[in-house]
């Protein structure tokens, strides 16, 4: 009970801003590049020129630093109404973004089940943040007049809550066609890779792929090559794949030509072949046969390593 009343916006009992005065921080040259600063096509005007310690809306104090990327940086902010900690994610200024946020939003709302999005259970790490801050200040570096601060990461709770959806800034509704280059390049799906249309099963590859890594630590080569079917598809197929479907520059080491079954040594037995049943319905070229997500949440190695 103690906790939940904590959490009421009680309205006579705000939050006070605290300040961050300790001018002990690291202070990095300007010619150096950092965070945000090392993508190619980085533009500080299109950043907000965040402050740790000032106030946004009258409401939420700026803490912290928590990450970066190309279209937006993250902070830790406390709610000075809401007596509470949040992530405020500000995008950059760009025309295309308003659009990347209703998509953003729109896919929050899409998603219903009633334990996603819950905060972190133990609140401790965001007042060690807060005090780490205040001690020890955030390296950063001031170009123009405009801060850029280092990230500072958050310590892993005692107490981990419910699994959280999140980070839906790129994420599109899959009923429709596309051709964008998406996933991170290690991951990245044959489709993808070679322009050919794609859906949500490229998600299915990318689990598949990060699932192999963490058992194997090796990048996936083992498949043979490419039908046919796909390579026609694709726009860019030339530039990876001959006519005949072997992989240009075979030095690469992709295709090694050994099977799932004879790279994969962590697992025994039983345990191991249903493992490896489960990555072949995963690991497919062709799109259409790769298993589901809702069928995988079903498969026999899943169900018995969750229980």
């Amino acid at each position: 009970m103690a906790s939940f009343l904590r959490k009421i916006p009680w309205p006579s009992r705000v939050w006070k801003p605290l300040t961050f005065s300790n001018s002990n921080f690291i202070r990095i040259p300007p010619g150096e590049r950092v965070e945000e600063e090392l993508f190619p096509d980085y533009k500080a005007s299109r950043y907000y020129p965040v402050i740790i310690g000032q106030v946004l809306k009258d409401r939420y104090q700026i803490v912290g630093k928590l990450g970066f990327g190309v279209s937006s940086t993250v902070w830790l902010a406390r709610d000075l109404e809401g007596r509470r900690h949040v992530a405020l994610k500000l995008f950059i200024h760009s025309q295309s973004m308003g659009g990347q946020l209703d998509r953003e939003v729109s896919i929050y709302k899409h998603i219903k089940a009633d334990n996603i999005m819950l905060g972190i259970e133990d609140d401790s790490v965001f007042t060690a943040f807060e005090e780490e801050e205040l001690s020890d200040p955030s390296p950063r570096k001031t170009v123009d007049g405009r801060s850029i601060y280092v990230s500072r990461e958050l310590q892993l709770p005692k107490a981990w809550g419910a699994p959280v959806l999140c980070d839906f800034g790129s994420a599109v509704i899959g009923e429709i066609e596309h051709l964008e280059d998406v996933q991170p390049d290690i991951y990245r799906a044959p489709e993808v890779i070679v322009e050919a249309p794609w859906s949500y099963s490229i998600d299915i590859w990318n689990t598949g792929c990060v699932i192999w890594d963490l058992f194997e630590g090796e990048i996936i080569g083992l498949l043979g090559p490419p039908p046919q079917t796909l390579l026609q598809t694709g726009r860019s197929s030339h530039k990876f794949f001959t006519d005949t479907g072997n992989l240009r520059g075979a030095d690469l080491g992709l295709l090694a030509g050994a099977s799932l079954e004879e790279r994969e040594t962590s697992l025994k037995g039983d345990s191991q072949k249903k493992f490896l049943a489960m990555m072949r319905k995963m690991l497919q070229w062709e799109p259409s046969k790769r298993s589901s997500a809702k069928a995988l949440a079903e498969d026999e190695w899943i169900v018995a390593n969750i229980q």
